[in-house]
């Protein structure tokens, strides 16, 4: 066998590479997670990965939407009382429920809703708009 450049460039490679690979391996150690992740607060030192006040507002908001679009009326009317209850000053929450009160034939209570609406905008209140 002939002896050439290249052929002993292969083998001392070969001999090499696990070499190489074990002592790489051997430096690589698991490091615990940090408590605290430096980029889950903001510069002024709010926590960014907290939810928002309101998020089981919206969750059971979703799953009323879920409901309606599913024409499962009952969970749908569960959720928006949930979610009203949730976050009582959101007047759209409150719209939402007053007219699935009134599909479902609750007047009473879709009217002390529409109610709630209006004292939270009275600004929707078509009865205080003008005309010009």
């Amino acid at each position: 066998m002939m002896f050439t450049p290249r052929a002993g460039f292969m083998r001392n490679a070969a001999a090499l590479a696990p070499i190489l690979l074990l002592t790489a391996c051997a430096a690589v150690r698991p490091r615990p997670a940090p408590e605290v992740f430096p980029w889950s607060y903001d510069r002024h030192g709010q926590d960014l990965a907290a939810a928002p006040e309101d998020t089981q507002a919206i969750g059971e908001f979703l799953r009323g939407e879920l409901a309606l679009k599913s024409g499962d009326r009952e969970e749908a009317l569960d959720a928006y009382e949930k979610a009203a209850a949730a976050d009582p000053n959101t007047p759209m929450l409150r719209h939402r429920l007053a007219l699935l009160y009134v599909r479902s034939g609750r007047l009473t209570e879709g009217q002390d809703q529409c109610v709630a609406v209006l004292q939270a905008e009275p600004a929707s209140n078509p009865r205080r708009t003008r005309r010009r």
